[in-house]
Parts: C-alpha cells; structure tokens; sequence
C-alpha cells in the first residue's frame, strides 16, 4: 500500500501539469455572440490530423448554422412543401458547409499525442456570403423559369429545368425568395413550386385503343401503340415504364415518345391463358431524378404524382393450322384424330393458313416391311414427321421424329393402314405434346 500511494500521487500531479498546460479555449469553448465557434482535437498518429481537424470543425459549424435555421422555420411550412425534417436538416447541413469560405483558425495547441484547434467564422460575414450565393441562385432560377415558361408545351425539356431550379433554391428555404419578375414581385420558389405540381393535370397518357384482343403462345410479337399529350399537344421524349398488372408475359419495359408523341409496346410473348389482362404504362420519374443531388428535391418530385394509363387484353388462344399427310397407297383418313387431340388442349384450329398463328406439319411415311410365311404375317414401318413453324417468317420453332415404328397385319393392305393408326397412336401418346410445349403449350 506504501508503494501504490506514491504511483497515484504521481499520476495525479502529471494529470494536473498536462491539464495546466492546456489552453483555457481547449478545457472551455469561448463565448462570443459575433462568432460561429468549434473546438477539435485529432490523434497526432494520424498523417493529415490538421487536416482532419479543419474538416471536423467545418462540420461543427454547419451543423450550428443548420441548427439555428432549422429554428427559424415553421414546421407547417416544411410540410406544405414537402420535404421531410431529416431530407431538409441534410439539405442545409450540406449548403452551409458549401457556403462556409472564410473560415478562421484563431489558435492551436498541440502535445506529444494530439493536436488541438480553435476555429471560428464570422457570422455577419457568413449570412452577408449566403445572401450573395442566395440572390445567385434566385436570378439563375428565374432564367430556368423564363425558359420553361417558353416551352411550356414541352415536359420532356420543361421539368428538368424546374427541377434545376428548385436544386438552386433548396438551400435558401429559410430565406426570402422574393424576386422582380415580368415587373411583379414573386416568390420564385412557389412560382416553380406551383408549375411543376401543375404538370400531371396537363399530362395525358393513354392507349390507343385501351382494349385490344391478343393471343397467348403467340410466335411472333404484338403491339399495342400509346401516346402522351401536354396540354392536347404531342409530348416528345417522354420516358415511360411498362408493367404486368395482371397475367403473365414478356413486354418491352421502357420507351420514349416520338416527335408526335406516341409510344409503341412490344407484347413479346403472352404466357398465360389468363383474360381478360391489364398492362399499364406510367411515366418514368427516376429519369428526371438521376441527376439531382438534393434529398429535399427528389422528395419533392416523388411527392407529384402522375395518372397512367392501362391497357386490356382480350387475350384467346392461338390457331393452328394443320397440314396432315399419311404418304402410302392406302388411306385411313385419321386426320380428324388429330385434330380431336388438339381439341383435347384446347387449341383451335384455323380453316386458311393466313387466319393461322402456328403452321403444324405431320408427315408419316409407310415403309413395307417382311412377309412371314410361317405365321402367315406381313410387317410394315413408319416414319413419323412432325415439325412445327410460324407460318408468316417460315421459321422452324420445334421439330420431332420417330423412325421405324414398326406395325403389321394378315394382309399388306392392312399392315400398311396399320402403319398410320399406330403413327397417330404415338402422335397422341405424347409426341404431339412435346411439340407444343413450352410454345403453344403452358
């Protein structure tokens, strides 16, 4: 116990000796109304401490500065514009470190292991510094403004300069926005404000027509044209998104608008059955917001909202036609029995190849097989064809065959018939299901 008080009467003096040689600014921020104060400190063992401590007390400030206009402004006023306390206390926070240039470093002090500094900003120098940056942003908004209120008539132009200037004026909310415009003082904020929430009562989207009938499994693709009016005007290079709403199937995703305004949708593929089917089309808004950098700006913009616009599909079944051939010297006439199992699927058939979407092919060939005189028999073989195409490309989309399937009978005659009834037999037995599947066939 003896040894131990001596150690701790030592560490106390050398506590009290380090806290002595501090300066009184590092143990007490100082006071002064006229000023904007931080107080930092930064290990020594890191290589751009200074550095470092200059970025912590520009941080410091701004959150003071960002602090003290978060007070000034009233919430209900927040709220009519839209923007989230969070969204709006990182918007100032990120303008007041931008605006900070004059930033003081009135002393230091540094020891063996840290570095201390006292920095500080003038704050009639500061909100002098913010009302230029502020009258800046209001004359650069108001040219956006002229600009728009020029080509009115064009969104795709139009909102990105509206939202530019709001990007301008999101850091001054908590200033007066007022400006001389055509002679009139406005408020430029609300003036551009106002214009853009105006937008989705001008703009029109819509399918022409709304309701169209479409076939599932189809081959090839179909379309369906849409279009975008401003004001009953053509809206060119508008970007939209296409959606399933309900029913299944592949769809162009995006497009843009014409110069007369009108959108086409490709209808890859419809997978189901399913009718009738909904499509809708919407206006692509993360392409007006890939570029803005204001929190506050994009909630604003996710806040407008825009009416889109739907499509029905009548949605049936696709037709085949069917080209059936027995190649022999003997007839069965067993075509009907495919077309039966056709029917089993649910697939129609059409009577013109031109009415068709799907051209189904059967070719069977009757091979003569052996006479066996000890069982009085005779054999016979078959080969099976089947080949399905889109019947306007001509493209072959699936293709089967079964070889040598082998039939008999007491006469030729009979045995070559026989070849077609056990053809049609494998045909049905799932041969023909397997050709359609995955195109025709869910």
């Amino acid at each position: 116990m003896k040894k131990i008080l001596p150690l701790l009467l030592l560490l106390i003096l050398a506590a009290c000796s380090t806290n002595k040689a501090l300066p009184s600014w590092v143990l007490e921020v100082p006071h002064d109304p006229m000023y904007y104060s931080a107080i930092v400190s930064q290990s020594k063992h890191q290589a751009n401490y200074k550095d470092l401590a200059r970025d912590q007390a520009l941080r410091d400030i701004a959150m003071q500065i960002s602090t003290q206009i978060d007070a000034s402004i009233n919430v209900s006023e927040r709220e009519a514009w839209g923007i989230a306390n969070t969204e709006y206390l990182s918007t100032l926070q990120a303008s007041s470190s931008a605006a900070i240039r004059e930033l003081q470093l009135s002393d230091s002090f540094e020891n063996a292991d840290y570095y201390y500094a006292y920095y500080r900003l003038n704050k009639a120098q500061y909100h002098q510094q913010r009302i230029i940056l502020r009258d800046r942003a209001l004359a650069s908004a108001a040219d956006l403004l002229d600009r728009y209120d020029a080509i009115s008539g064009d969104p795709a132009v139009g909102i990105p300069l509206l939202l530019q200037a709001l990007e301008l004026l999101a850091d001054f909310l908590d200033m007066e926005l007022v400006l001389a415009y055509e002679d009139n003082p406005i408020n430029i904020y609300n003036e551009v404000s106002s214009r853009l929430r105006a937008i989705p009562a001008s703009l029109q989207l819509s399918f022409t027509p709304s309701r169209m009938e479409a076939m599932s499994r189809m081959a090839g693709s179909q379309y369906a044209k849409a279009k975008i009016l401003m004001q009953e005007s053509p809206a060119p290079g508008m970007p939209v998104l296409f959606t399933y709403e309900s029913g299944e199937g592949s769809i162009s995703e995006s497009a843009i608008s014409d110069a007369r305004g009108e959108i086409q949708l490709q209808i890859k593929r419809i997978d189901s059955s399913q009718s009738p089917q909904r499509i809708s089309m919407k206006l692509d808004k993360d392409s007006f917001s890939a570029n803005l950098s204001k929190p506050a700006v994009k909630r604003i913009w996710e806040s407008i909202s825009f009416s889109p616009a739907y499509l029905v599909l009548d949605v049936r079944k696709p037709r085949i036609y069917l080209d059936y051939s027995f190649v022999a010297a003997y007839q069965n006439g067993l075509r009907e029995s495919i077309v039966a199992q056709l029917a089993t699927h649910q697939l129609d058939l059409a009577a013109k190849l031109e009415d068709a979407q799907y051209l189904l092919k059967i070719r069977i060939f009757a091979k003569k097989g052996e006479y066996l005189p000890n069982l009085d028999y005779y054999t016979s073989f078959g080969d099976i064809h089947l080949t399905l195409e889109d019947p306007k490309s001509g493209a072959m989309l699936n293709y089967l065959e079964r070889l040598n399937l082998k039939s008999g009978a007491k006469s030729r005659e009979a045995a070559e018939r026989a070849v077609e009834k056990d053809a049609v037999a494998a045909i049905a037995d799932g041969m023909l299901y397997r050709l359609l599947y995955g195109i025709v066939l869910n």
